[in-house]
């Protein structure tokens, strides 16, 4: 079976994607640059901003391979990079006065915890889509196999896999994307379980975090919503893109109650 050809980029949008990554390079460049300059000032970040200027050069380089349809690593770079540099940009905006108290204590290495865990997710989700994985398994309970054979899991998830093609330039949908698929879909079962739980830590650990808390339950009812719609409707891409969204605003959310928790300057 086949999924559809890689659809070519517009010329237009590539053009703005480099215009505004370039705009973003430049702007990490002088905020890192002024970072180092004042690194001797009380409360100065520096790693995060010299961190994010990696993050930069790496994007860079990567923007040589792209776009690769065929090379999901190319993609997956890209956007676990663009994500980074967002989780990065937003702790550095969401500068507040640390909490202090035991169960604010108690609640920061679970709230560290949750960030590992939607980073990963969004990893598996990015893994999906760069393998063109999403239409691998057609409704909620349909995965053909993969729900009992793990044959062909070393290559689903080999960082190195190049994906084929057929003659017709459709993408060869195998066994490897349905356990991709899956594996994206029992992550989001096992983030939705931790995420809940920590959200609801977070409504009952104190006022300074119960906005946090209740933010992230909500956040985590819509994206559920979104999934399981996405699969219903053939995956709009209206329905995908919200779905993005709000993984990015999950991941923000849970960035901001870590930030809240954080006893010492970045």
């Amino acid at each position: 079976t086949g999924h559809d050809a890689p659809a070519a980029t517009p010329g237009w949008a590539t053009l703005a994607h480099r215009l505004t990554a370039s705009t973003l390079g430049l702007f990490i460049l002088g905020m890192a640059t002024i970072a180092v300059q004042r690194r001797r000032q009380p409360g100065q970040s520096v790693g995060i901003p010299l961190l994010l200027l990696g993050l930069t050069v790496f994007l860079a380089l990567l923007g040589y391979k792209t776009p690769a349809q065929l090379l999901p690593w190319v993609t997956l770079g890209n956007l676990l990079g663009g994500i980074g540099m967002l989780a990065l940009l937003w702790w550095l905006g969401s500068a507040a006065t640390p909490l202090s108290g035991h169960a604010y204590q108690r609640l920061r290495p679970w709230a560290v915890l949750g960030l590992v865990v939607v980073g990963l997710q969004i990893a598996l989700g990015a893994w999906n889509s760069a393998n063109f994985a999403a239409l691998a398994c057609p409704s909620l309970l349909d995965c053909g196999d993969a729900y009992w054979s793990l044959a062909g899991i070393g290559e689903a998830f080999n960082p190195a896999r190049q994906l084929a093609a057929g003659a017709d330039g459709h993408v060869v949908i195998d066994a490897s994307a349905r356990l991709i698929h899956l594996g994206h879909r029992l992550g989001a079962l096992l983030a939705l379980a931790y995420l809940g739980w920590l959200g609801w830590r977070a409504l009952r650990a104190g006022q300074g975090v119960r906005t946090i808390g209740i933010v992230l339950l909500g956040l985590l009812l819509l994206q559920a919503a979104l999934g399981i719609g996405a699969v219903l409707l053939a995956l709009p891409l209206s329905l995908v893109l919200l779905h993005n969204a709000t993984a990015a605003l999950l991941l923000l959310s849970v960035v901001t109650l870590v930030r809240r928790l954080t006893s010492a300057p970045a």
